[in-house]
């Protein structure tokens, strides 16, 4: 699990200005039945970040703009990488934003098989690309399954102005456990990004306004 999210963290930025031949599997649309009680938002440089998550999990968001982790520990959530197994009902979620703007794939499945192509051949027992509809949301997943390891899921939604992609590991044998909470998680992630043309107008009515109280 430790190659497949490292090398996913990597290409997530390679696939910036390549296009390989676009994926489109039908969408399938999903009820989203898991209760997200904490909610994470912030304002971030060029635009706003919200997100749910379950309660008692924990979120590690040092550097928002770059990504986040969510894990079901205080602890757990600290760690950069996942090595070997990880105990019965653990999860890990590393969360990255790519803006669309930066990108060529015109849709979920294709960045995510632009980063299978470019993590390649693995150890693990990777399942076809399943495009979903998540709250509205177009998104693409595969499970990675490894012998005796933690297992994964990989997952690109598109978030409104991104496309995210979550990259979870959990126990041995719990994919199927755990996979309706990390799409409830990916339906609720709403990333917007503020146009230049907008960032000069509010400044231009700050100042405005500033000037006739002066």
């Amino acid at each position: 699990m430790q190659r497949i999210v490292f090398l996913a963290l990597v290409t997530i930025w390679i696939i910036v200005g390549c296009a390989p031949a676009q994926v489109e599997p039908t969408a399938e649309a999903v009820d989203e039945p898991i209760t997200l009680e904490q909610n994470y938002s912030i304002t971030l440089a060029n635009g706003t970040l919200s997100i749910d998550y379950p309660e008692g999990w924990d979120i590690n968001a040092e550097f928002p703009d770059l990504g986040m982790v969510i894990a079901t520990t205080e602890d757990l959530a600290q760690q950069t990488s996942i090595e070997g197994n990880l105990e019965a009902e653990q999860v890990y979620i590393e969360i990255l934003f790519a803006p669309e703007s930066s990108l060529e794939q015109s849709n979920p499945a294709a960045v995510l098989q632009t980063i299978l192509d470019e993590v390649g051949e693995t150890e693990a027992t990777v399942s076809e690309i399943e495009a979903r509809t998540l709250n509205g949301k177009i998104s693409a997943f595969v499970t990675i399954d490894f012998e005796e390891r933690a297992d994964g899921i990989q997952l690109v939604i598109d978030s409104g102005d991104a496309y995210t992609t979550l990259i979870t590991a959990v126990a041995d044998g719990q994919i199927e456990t755990y996979l309706p909470v990390i799409e409830a998680i990916a339906g609720s992630i709403e990333y917007f990004t503020e146009s230049e043309a907008e960032a000069t107008e509010d400044v231009e009515v700050e100042v405005t306004a500033e000037a006739t109280e002066e």
